[in-house]
């Protein structure tokens, strides 16, 4: 009994305690920014970045907020592995807005993170799927199936560019598919137009080995504690992964049932992100970067910001040690 409570306590130790459930977020900004970080539509991206894992919630919350032509695509279980593999699930709609005393039509795009099994699921396969080109070949492949989504969308309602303002979200692989596609609408300039494209990504993986930070309107929100913004990596001190955008790393701490064991996997959770954002809902583009710190090796920025992993770590395996060897 001794020993298997020792296990149990170890392996708490390495993994972590229980997240939290995050509350509600204020309903959509009736006005939009330009060229700008807006904290207001950053927070309505988390609540859709969350809202994005759940297709009846996200229809409803859209719906409550005056949203119409609402459609979602990929939701449903496809037995094929192979068709699954490089999509991901999006939810589009469309209300009316306030631009700067204009009237014009919001598109939202809201793009789900991973799902399923890690060492089966089709879109964890597209995951690992890195490849040897410039971007993330299971991303850049899904992101293909969104862009055709999205053109098919804005040609069947008849959406002008010069009065239409896009506002992407999306978390993990959803978020690595939004910044892809963020950066190539960009450069086409064949959709909307730059100054009407606002994208708010949460805890991204790397996407591209060429970087762009001039797309100024793709802000990358990510915590330090979250190993997955660090992924993948080139293998040694130099690394050429990143992604398009500007890139606002912060400390988020999370909460546990035991407040020094530190829950790894809960950092990377959307829940974590909208509960910080929530509890900011004040910050200014220059408070954020003023507390966004680099992101260098994939354990961490600094000693401070990592040394309870390490603790936990030698805890949990000390504990293993000394009750199953000695």
């Amino acid at each position: 009994m001794k020993r298997t409570l020792a296990i149990l306590l170890a392996i708490f130790l390495l993994l972590g305690g229980l997240g939290v459930v995050a509350t509600a977020a204020p309903g959509c900004p009736c006005t939009w920014p330009q060229h700008a970080y807006n904290h207001d539509a950053a927070m309505f991206a988390a609540q859709l970045s969350y809202w994005a894992y759940y297709s009846e919630m996200i229809e409803a919350e859209l719906t409550e907020r005056d949203f119409f032509n609402i459609e979602q695509h990929n939701f449903e279980e496809i037995e094929e592995a192979e068709e699954a593999m490089h999509t991901v699930a999006i939810t589009l709609a469309q209300r009316e807005i306030a631009v700067q005393d204009q009237d014009m039509t919001l598109l939202v795009l809201a793009l789900r993170g991973t799902v399923g099994h890690m060492l089966s699921g089709p879109e964890w396969q597209s995951n690992f799927d890195v490849g040897e080109e410039d971007l993330h070949v299971g991303f850049m492949l899904a992101t293909d199936d969104v862009r055709e989504h999205l053109y098919a969308y804005v040609l069947y309602h008849e959406l002008d560019m010069e009065t239409t303002v896009m506002l992407f979200a999306g978390h993990s692989r959803g978020g690595a598919v939004a910044n892809i596609l963020a950066a190539y609408l960009n450069d086409a300039q064949s959709l909307v137009l730059h100054e009407n494209l606002h994208v708010y990504t949460f805890a991204s993986p790397r996407t591209t080995r060429s970087p762009n930070s001039a797309h100024t309107n793709i802000f990358n929100i990510i915590n330090v504690n979250d190993r997955v913004p660090r992924l993948p990596r080139t293998m040694g001190w130099t690394n050429l992964w990143g992604r398009h955008g500007i890139d606002l790393a912060v400390h988020m701490t999370t909460t546990t049932v035991i407040g020094f064991a530190v829950d790894a996997m809960h950092h990377h959770t959307m829940e974590n992100y909208l509960r910080w954002m929530l509890e900011h809902p004040d910050l200014t583009y220059d408070d954020f970067h003023a507390m966004t710190v680099p992101i260098t090796t994939i354990f961490g920025t600094t000693w401070p910001a990592t040394w309870y992993y390490w603790l936990l770590f030698w805890l949990g395996f000390g504990w293993i040690w000394m009750y199953i060897w000695v």
